[in-house]
């Protein structure tokens, strides 16, 4: 056997779906196979620029929120934590009950307490010193 490396994204739809077939095996018959969804929300301004938005996959029971963004002119007035609550309330119509996401401490990690998200994990300074990595959930 050798093993190769590889840059780029060629074989991860391979990858995937070995997991994919893996995880289904191992599963009970009761639980559905895995149905991946992309959410997402786009917050608009007045002049139809958009000005914030928030993107995701569900699967199995779960929702991962891979992008959440709010132009700085638009923060702490209430629009963040709407847009966030538009994508719960999509993640509760797919039957998820569970949210995932990570922030780096720089980023929104107190927001997201705000909203009910529970830090489960960290990474410690990454990727630099006194920089560090969250990791939040939320059951719905």
């Amino acid at each position: 056997m050798k093993i190769r490396s590889y840059k780029g994204d060629s074989l991860h739809p391979l990858i995937k779906e070995k997991i994919v077939e893996f995880s289904e095996s191992k599963l009970p018959t009761t639980i559905d196979t895995i149905a991946e969804s992309y959410l997402g929300a786009y917050l608009y301004n007045d002049n139809e620029e958009i000005v914030g938005g928030i993107t995701g996959h569900s699967f199995w029971n779960m929702l991962h929120i891979d992008y959440f963004w709010i132009d700085e002119n638009y923060r702490g007035k209430g629009t963040g934590s709407e847009l966030l609550a538009a994508m719960e309330e999509k993640a509760r119509s797919e039957k998820c009950t569970c949210i995932t996401l990570e922030t780096f401490s720089f980023e929104a990690p107190v927001f997201y307490e705000k909203n009910n998200y529970e830090r489960f994990g960290v990474i410690e300074n990454t990727p630099l010193e006194g920089i560090d990595y969250y990791f939040y959930r939320k059951y719905l």
